[in-house]
């Protein structure tokens, strides 16, 4: 017998739906989306394919579904039934996750869900798992999804000498009423991006900010009193 959603009322089909369109949590719209594909009459294979889950886990969001409401959406539900996947395979996707793309030779900058799913069963890590279990896998891993940040490093022999005096002066209780605000800007080269992947949280990946430029440097400086503005 196809599994199939309860019958949903207006109420929930409008929550559903302003989920879908409006949520900010990636887990309840996938799970408001395989909710509403089932109302609509798709079949757990045919959901399965649509939003990269595996069926079994499909009818577990419809059986849920049908049993909590939607309670089951939050973030914090799991899956009926003990995890599948043992700890070397759990280690294994973290791992899988934690590396560049790049260092793999992947033609790719940094991890999706979905691209995490086909390497890992490619690499035969898993033989199948659903973008669901392998978020919840992650999540149990303190990882989380983060932009990259950047780091810069100067050369100037005296920076931590000149780090001092501008505390110094800066935490003077008398201070002159002068506030000086300098900036710079230039050169406008092609600085390097980042992009996303999965992190410890709170720890995200970083890359340099700058690289040698070899044809010189340009800096325009701008220098405002601010206190007499």
């Amino acid at each position: 017998m196809v599994v199939r959603v309860r019958e949903i009322t207006n109420t929930e089909g409008n929550k559903l739906r302003n989920i879908v369109r409006h949520g900010r949590e990636p887990v309840e719209v996938k799970r408001a989306q395989v909710i509403l594909a089932s109302a609509q009459g798709f079949t757990p294979p045919k959901i399965g394919v649509i939003a990269l889950m595996s069926e079994d886990y499909v009818r577990d969001l419809i059986h849920a579904f049908n049993e909590c409401g939607m309670e089951m959406l939050k973030l914090k539900w799991r899956p009926r039934g003990s995890p599948k996947f043992t700890e070397d395979q759990r280690q294994g996707l973290v791992s899988l996750a934690t590396s560049h793309p790049k260092d793999l030779n992947l033609p790719y900058a940094e991890w999706s869900l979905s691209r995490l799913r086909e390497e890992a069963m490619k690499r035969k890590i898993v033989p199948t798992i659903s973008t669901e279990w392998l978020r919840v896998i992650l999540h149990e891993a303190e990882l989380s999804h983060q932009s990259i940040r950047t780091w810069k490093e100067t050369d100037d022999p005296e920076v931590e000498k000149k780090k001092r005096r501008i505390e110094r002066l800066t935490r003077k209780k008398h201070n002159p009423p002068t506030v000086l605000s300098m900036d710079e800007i230039g050169p406008i080269p092609l600085t390097p991006q980042g992009g996303e992947g999965w992190f410890e949280e709170q720890r995200p990946g970083r890359i340099p900010a700058e690289y040698s430029k070899t044809y010189g440097r340009a800096y325009y400086f701008l220098c405002l009193n601010v206190y007499h503005q």
